[in-house]
């Protein structure tokens, strides 16, 4: 659902590319479109492995596809919100340990 690009392997808010946001939109949708799909494999096999729902993944994708991974995680960003295509995903999530944290599991 998100990417991210940098020309150091360590990409975080500040040091990303700054493109313009229509640019980012514009590259994300590339990726989405002729990326995501060649390395979807590797994510499947990923997501089976960890057998978890949500998770992040700190990569690089070389012109083969190859991925390397640096970090996979269960404690993205994602959970803070903010003006951004994840507030909705992250209230979800929110709800959804409120829900689970205050559920009475004695009866």
């Amino acid at each position: 659902r998100h990417v991210v690009f940098g020309k150091e392997w360590m990409v975080h808010a500040k040091s990303q590319l700054k493109e313009k946001e229509k640019d980012q939109v514009s590259i994300a949708k590339c990726f989405n479109r002729e990326i995501k799909p060649l390395i979807q494999p590797t994510i499947t096999e990923i997501h089976n492995r960890l057998g978890l729902d949500f998770f992040g993944i700190d990569c690089y994708i070389d012109k083969e596809m190859d991925l390397l991974a640096f970090e996979i995680n269960t404690n993205m960003n994602i959970l803070i919100l903010s003006k951004n295509a994840f507030v909705k995903h992250a209230e979800a999530i929110q709800q959804a340990l409120v829900k689970m944290l205050t559920t009475d599991t004695k009866s």
